[in-house]
């Protein structure tokens, strides 16, 4: 096994569906652990601010009948503004209560000075606050402020806190800093603590992220960076085929199996099955595992 992590995958992969629908699919892909999505106004998995101790029960009920254990929590929230922090801190909370010790989200509004400088001073009130509840603060590789692992590694070492890491996704850096995230990860790995698994086709801004394997990252060279490093935290796969609306071409098979060229409009959740399952059987390969 190339690294000593647990591999989930994001709930993310089934934006547009419900929380059942995304637990059924990550579950018949084979994966036993879960990325929960609690995005506003994107992908509301969960809505913890709205959730009543019997609203958890039943969540982790679900979980149960699925047989997934949760990894993390995706609870991005714009940490500029007051709104965004307590729905971050609940979202903290949240992942205490059903024990998960990792919360992944974007800085928020940064794109003004005014915007970054509400950031940083934010961030360290957010981070005592995490730190209270033993939780770690992933900061994804994401945007402009964050948009590569060199960036994101400058960004933790000025906030300056243990409490606060770098989520980083193999798909991003490439759409959002446009570099190889193969030599990009050596930058931030002394401050990763979480990863998303994600390919890429093209290059900055081409919304392309096909199931693993099937793209342009080199994932057995990360792999062997992650094993020569010891990293041993959680890994989460992210592929993103419905968040524009239609299917990608290269993943629309006609009845002989064949790619065809042509674009569809999304109509179901199989997109995302397909697009899973195909990833699971590439991270066995990759890991040297049997397929069964």
């Amino acid at each position: 096994m190339p690294v000593q992590s647990r591999i989930g995958c994001s709930t993310n992969c089934y934006h547009g569906f419900e929380l059942e629908t995304a637990l059924k699919g990550i579950a018949e892909a084979g994966f036993e652990y879960v990325e929960i999505t609690a995005v506003k106004d994107y992908t509301e998995h969960v809505r913890p601010e709205c959730m009543t101790p019997e609203d958890i029960r039943a969540f982790i009920k679900l979980l149960k009948n699925y047989e997934l254990t949760p990894l993390s929590i995706s609870g991005h929230s714009d940490l500029t503004s007051k709104e965004g922090i307590e729905l971050f801190q609940r979202r903290i909370d949240f992942a205490r209560e059903i024990g998960v010790d990792i919360v992944n989200t974007g800085p928020g509004e940064v794109e003004s000075r005014d915007g970054k400088e509400r950031f940083f001073n934010n961030i360290h009130g957010i981070a005592e606050y995490a730190a209270g509840r033993e939780v770690t603060i992933a900061l994804e590789t994401h945007g402009e402020l964050l948009g590569t692992g060199r960036a994101s590694a400058e960004v933790i070492k000025k906030i300056g806190s243990p409490w606060v890491r770098i989520n980083y996704d193999t798909g991003n850096v490439i759409f959002y800093g446009g570099v190889n995230p193969e030599k990009d990860i050596k930058e931030a790995l002394p401050f990763i603590a979480h990863i998303h698994l994600k390919d890429k086709i093209g290059g900055i801004k081409v919304w392309d992220f096909p199931p693993l394997g099937t793209g342009e990252v080199n994932f057995p060279v990360i792999f062997e960076t992650l094993l020569k490093e010891g990293y041993s935290g959680p890994i989460s796969v992210e592929i993103e085929v419905t968040g524009k609306g239609i299917i990608p071409a290269w993943l629309v098979s006609d009845e002989m199996g064949e790619i065809v060229s042509e674009k569809k409009e999304l109509e179901g959740p199989g997109i995302v099955d397909k697009a899973l399952n195909m990833s699971m059987q590439y991270i066995k390969k990759l890991m040297d595992i049997p397929v069964k």
